[in-house]
């Protein structure tokens, strides 16, 4: 992803899900609060800076931001809000827990195919066995090995008769 395409504000591959989302949300309202604050209180005061995770350094480093500027900082909270509300969602359920790469790998080819602000949601579904179920809000693709089987049940027995056939 480049560096503020249009001057808009882009979303790190490191920031998954809505998850992600609201603990940066968080983050960047506590640093609002803590600049606010910081502009009451008196010079000499100790204080305690807010702490920041990795996400929304991420997140900071692409877009190039300074959270010190009320401009920086109010345009990464509108961005962020906006996530949580409007970002478009899909649902991945697989048989086993996947692996931060293959996350990864897939967020990667999802933003750059589908939607540059896209969240995944990702889910566990046991009885799947092979494969994955994935949802939008208004489909569902069943790409599990138990769907493909169901689908070709006749062909499957069919080939199982010839074979016992074959056999005797």
């Amino acid at each position: 992803m480049e560096h503020r395409e249009n001057g808009a504000l882009q979303l790190p591959y490191s920031i998954i899900t809505l998850a992600n989302v609201n603990r940066v949300v968080r983050e960047l309202q506590a640093i609002d609060d803590f600049l606010s604050e910081a502009s009451l209180r008196q010079g000499g005061t100790p204080v305690n800076l807010p702490r920041t995770g990795q996400l929304l350094t991420d997140f900071i480093d692409m877009n190039k931001l300074n959270l010190l500027q009320k401009n920086d900082l109010a345009m990464a909270q509108n961005f962020m809000v906006s996530l949580q509300k409007r970002a478009p969602t899909i649902h991945i359920s697989f048989s086993v827990e996947p692996t931060a790469v293959f996350i990864n790998k897939l967020i990667i080819w999802l933003r750059q195919n589908i939607h540059p602000a896209l969240l995944l949601r990702i889910g566990l579904e046991p009885n799947l066995i092979v494969g994955c179920v994935v949802r939008t809000n208004n489909k569902e693709f069943d790409f599990s090995l138990k769907k493909h089987l169901a689908q070709h049940r006749a062909i499957l027995r069919k080939l199982l008769f010839e074979s016992l056939e074959a056999k005797a």
